[in-house]
């Protein structure tokens, strides 16, 4: 049985509108900015600006052109700048970085984007029996 793309991140999307185009919100905590399709906007929504992208399996950095996104969700309605791919690139999602989610703020955010997964480095695995192990200690010698 073979699950696709779509199904796989419907948890973890929310439905919102990206300039009166209604389509999936993905929270990618990876980016800086918002990522946007081409084919979701129009050539007067170009603000001029400019911003190089340094993708992870890529040596050089790309220059994506700004636009201005107007969204509007169960966060409420904000207006922002996101990077604009290829059409090809068009995955029918819209990526929101980690500058939109400061705007939207901490409560809004955790309530509507979900964690995708928690992971515990050994080094923190570490510290918490270090804890335990002190508060053991402490609850021995106040005997």
């Amino acid at each position: 049985m073979t699950v696709s793309d779509n199904d796989l991140m419907r948890p973890y999307t929310v439905i919102g509108e990206i300039n009166g185009f209604e389509m999936p919100i993905l929270r990618d905590i990876g980016t800086t900015v918002d990522i946007v399709s081409r084919n979701r906007i129009r050539p007067e929504m170009l603000t001029g600006e400019q911003i190089w992208v340094q993708q992870t399996f890529y040596e050089k950095p790309i220059c994506l052109p700004l636009v201005e996104i107007e969204l509007k969700g169960k966060f409420g309605q904000l207006k922002t700048k996101a990077a604009v791919v290829c059409r090809e690139a068009d995955k029918g999602k819209y990526l929101l970085g980690n500058r939109t989610a400061a705007l939207l703020g901490n409560d809004r955010e955790r309530l509507l984007f979900p964690k995708l997964y928690a992971l515990q480095t050994r080094a923190q695995k570490r510290v918490a029996e270090q804890k335990k192990e002190t508060v053991r200690w402490r609850n021995n010698f106040s005997k």
